[in-house]
Formats: C-alpha cells, structure tokens, sequence
C-alpha cells in the first residue's frame, strides 16, 4: 500500500495542487532520429546498448565504470569515457537507416568491444573477485581480503563443482560493497563493508523480507538515495522507506524510472491511451498529491498520420525507458482492416520547461 500523509493544513495542501495540475505542455512531433546530442539522449542510447550485460558502478570526472557478469575468472571491469560513449552512436545523426545502423552498434559486440578493460581493479578503487576451487569467491578490496564459500553459505555442498556460477558488482562505496550472485536462476546479494569484516548474505526471495525486519539497515548507506534527506532508498528496484524499513510498492500500472525518482502514472500498461501523460517525483508519488513534475499529451492516430501509415488503430502502445528527461515507447499500428501497419519508437524528449519533442523513429526496439 501506498502511504498517504495528511498534510496538517488544508489550505497549504489545496494550494500545492492547484499549482501541480496546470496545463500539459505541447508535443511537437518529428520524424527522425533528435537531430543534436544531449545528456538524457546519451543516457537512453548506452542504455539501449549495453542493458543486458553491464551495470553502472561508479562515476569519476566523465569516466563511467561498468561490471560485467563474471564467470569463473574472467574479466570483471571496464571503464568508458563520456566522450568514448557519445563517439559510439554518432553515426545515428547522419543515417537514414535508423534501426540498421542502431543494431551495428549494439549487436555483435562484446563488454570488452565497447569500453577499456580493468586489468587491475585494485587500483581503481575497485574489488578484485576471483572464483577459487569449489566455487569459494575471493574477494580483495584496498582494505580487506574474505574467503566467501558461496556453496556452504547455499547449504549444498553439490554446488562445488558448479560451473553456473556468476557473479556481478553492483555498487561500489566507500563504505561497502554489494556483490550480485547468479546461479541456475536463482539470485543472491552480498553486502559488505570495504574492510570485508562484516557482511549479509541474502537471497533475492528473501530480500524484501530482510528489508521489513531491520536486517539491511546498517548497509542503507550503499542503496541509491532518492530524496535529499535520504528517507527513500532504491535496492534492485524496491523503493524503501528508511525511517520504517517498508517496502513501497507502486500501484500495478505505474512505472518507476531507471533511476527510481520518477513515476509514470499508468506507464506501466501495454496499451498506453491517448491524451494528457503524468510523470511525478517519488516524493510526490508517495505522499499521493496531485502535484505533476512532467504533463504532456500524446495523439496516436496523429502520429500515423505523420508517419504516412494507413491505420485505424494502435496494437500496443507500452514503455521502453523511462527516465526523468526522455521517455521512449514502442508502438505498434493496426490497419483499417486486418494486418499491422506499421510500427515506430516514439522518443518524447522532456528536457527543458515549456514545449516537448517526439521522434518518431524505427529503431526495432519493442
């Protein structure tokens, strides 16, 4: 359930929502890829690449720091320059073969392909983890060393001699580490302090549970903070509320952004509906007002007419990303009679305060 604070004053509540519900913003739309760079533009295009095998870790002066999963000793790290990033899909200015040339940069390229490997972590402020014999993982920071026996912590000794473990780093502190471990499906967490003395490890089935019972509070400092104060935090998407180590859950059609800041009302359906779109700060979400950080409207069938596609329907109409400057959707088009008319990525650019953009491009992203 969504928590809902009673605001003391009427008149202080009634006055933050009058000025939250004003009018949406205009949606201008383009055919096309965005013509210019931008950061929220660099941030959806790497997350497009790289979503399925890497994980932001660190970010030091324009240089990002990426986790790859590992398996039985091979390499862990890379490390891209925001420059290096933003050369990757240049070529997307320029073409006219939008999904063509977005799928040569993504596909067929390997983590190592698309940044610049860390062949000494330690140097970096970075752990060192190897699998020893019998699946035990040696972990190594600049302040500790810890022997963790992953099958003995499992209870099943049969897991020794397994080659289906991975592992992955998920955050990188100063004060901890939290360590993503794979194994035929099932997922774990290790959560340590840099000095490798204390740590917790649990189960992706039990983590909400452990959350709720006060188990993860001394390891809060690691979680992605939402808010200025800190009293929301963000774990392997789960929103918790710090000060009552409650899980938060969103209402079934609501989507969280990538960095858990921002909720899409109603983002989350596969049939997204025409007209006026919300995007609220979680802050806001929780408390359960009215006040909108993002309004803006969009017309499906305008878009078919722009796009020259003969439809008398949308197929789906659904999320792809998410996050607090751009929303990307994925949009399929009926024709009048039977069969598909077509189908486009609609990249609605929210940056900036008075009017939006939306491409309307085929990147082949659904």
């Amino acid at each position: 359930m969504i928590k809902r604070i009673v605001k003391s004053s009427v008149i202080v509540l009634s006055l933050l929502m009058l000025f939250g519900c004003g009018k949406s913003n205009e949606v201008s739309y383009q055919v096309g890829f965005p013509k210019k760079d931008s950061p929220a533009l660099m941030e959806f295009m790497y997350y497009s690449i790289n979503r399925n095998f890497t994980s932001l870790i660190m970010e030091k002066k324009d240089v990002y720091y990426y986790s790859n999963n590992l398996y039985h000793n091979d390499w862990l790290f890379a490390k891209y320059s925001k420059k290096s990033i933003e050369e990757l899909y240049q070529p997307m200015f320029t073409s006219s073969e939008y999904a063509k040339e977005f799928n040569q940069i993504s596909l067929g390229k390997d983590f190592g392909e698309l940044g610049e490997k860390i062949e000494t972590p330690l140097e970096e402020g970075l752990p060192e983890i190897i699998f020893e014999k019998g699946n035990v993982l040696n972990v190594t920071t600049k302040y500790g060393h810890l022997d963790f026996d992953v099958p003995k912590e499992l209870n099943n000794q049969a897991y020794k001699n397994s080659e289906d473990f991975s592992v992955a780093v998920k955050v990188v502190k100063d004060d901890g580490l939290i360590i993503k471990i794979f194994y035929t499906g099932e997922t774990h967490y290790l959560l340590t302090n840099q000095q490798l003395t204390e740590s917790l490890f649990v189960q992706k089935k039990d983590l909400e549970s452990t959350i709720e019972s006060g188990g993860l509070t001394k390891y809060y400092s690691l979680m992605s903070q939402l808010d200025s104060q800190g009293e929301y935090l963000l774990l392997e998407g789960l929103l918790i509320e710090s000060k009552t180590n409650k899980v938060i859950h969103l209402h079934d059609n609501d989507y969280l952004s990538e960095d858990g800041m921002y909720v899409y009302i109603n983002g989350k359906q596969r049939d997204i509906k025409n007209g006026k779109q919300y995007i609220q700060t979680i802050e806001n979400y929780i408390i359960g007002n009215k006040i909108y950080e993002k309004e803006f409207s969009i017309d499906f069938m305008k878009i078919a007419k722009k796009l020259e596609y003969k439809s008398g329907s949308v197929g789906f109409a659904k999320v792809y990303y998410f996050n607090k400057d751009f929303v990307v959707l994925s949009v399929n088009y009926h024709q009048i009679i039977a069969g598909d008319a077509g189908f486009a990525n609609i990249i609605i650019d929210l940056q900036g305060s008075k009017n939006y953009t939306a491409y309307l491009v085929d990147l082949g992203l659904q």
